[in-house]
């Protein structure tokens, strides 16, 4: 089985976090991390994209970053955020695939702070040009698929926002247990 390129983006509120995943069985986060802004060029997003998957490859397990405890993440930790628990209930989310020169993008869906649920990929793109676009698509598409549960707010990105309230009335707020 062939080993793709991958990387996803990690959005909350304006902030946009490009990680770059190298497969270790599964594929984790490596180290590398682009920080951007919803207002980042389309040049900055691209390269960071680009850059990402160029990172991506197979390598052991012992050499990707360990998360400080079973609570946090590499990503989460990078966004600032207590626990992963609350990283999820706050943010969306897009894979990233390199196929044969095609980088594909695949909107999920933020599942009430229980994590993501993947949707299919959008139309592949390759160009600086396309896949800024795409990937914008693909993160407007997230959180369209997200809004009962986060929304990117102005309000959302202040550097102690990290644990919102219960998106959702009757859904109990997991990150603050």
């Amino acid at each position: 089985m062939p080993i793709y390129p991958r990387a996803e983006i990690t959005q909350h509120g304006e902030r946009l976090l490009v990680t770059s995943l190298s497969r270790a069985g599964l594929y984790w986060p490596n180290g590398q991390f682009h920080h951007l802004t919803t207002r980042s060029s389309d040049t900055e997003l691209a390269e960071a994209i680009t850059a990402a998957l160029a990172r991506s490859r197979e390598e052991p397990a012992e050499q990707l970053p360990k998360a400080a405890s079973i609570d946090v993440t590499p990503v989460s930790d990078e966004l600032g955020f207590p626990t992963w628990r609350a990283m999820e209930a706050a943010t969306t989310h897009v894979g990233i695939t390199l196929i044969d020169g095609d980088v594909l993008f695949a909107p999920y869906e933020t599942v009430a702070g229980r994590g993501y649920s993947g949707h299919d990929e959008l139309p592949p793109a390759r160009g600086t040009t396309e896949i800024a676009t795409r990937a914008r698509e693909a993160l407007a598409e997230a959180a369209e698929l997200s809004k009962m549960v986060v929304t990117h707010s102005a309000g959302n990105d202040a550097a102690n926002d990290v644990i919102p309230p219960a998106a959702v009335e009757g859904i109990p707020n997991r990150a603050e247990a």
